[in-house]
């Protein structure tokens, strides 16, 4: 699960890359409004260590995350 809070509307990109650094997936991408967000990612990729970036026009915040079923 991934959470994430818009303090203003703003252009959103979330994307996922595992260790590599190499792009898993791309979850948002667009407009959105200011708000609490929540989303899920299957992570068919397999388990690992992996990383979600939120880049937006005035940041970019960067997490690991570890993936483990």
């Amino acid at each position: 699960m991934i959470e994430f809070a818009l303090p203003r509307d703003d252009e959103v990109r979330l994307s996922i890359y595992n260790i590599a650094g190499q792009k898993a997936a791309t979850l948002i991408r667009g407009g959105r409004q200011a708000d609490h967000y929540s989303l899920h990612w299957d992570g068919r990729d397999g388990n690992g260590t992996y990383f979600h970036q939120l880049r937006t026009e005035s940041r970019l915040k960067t997490r690991k995350l570890l993936l483990i079923r």
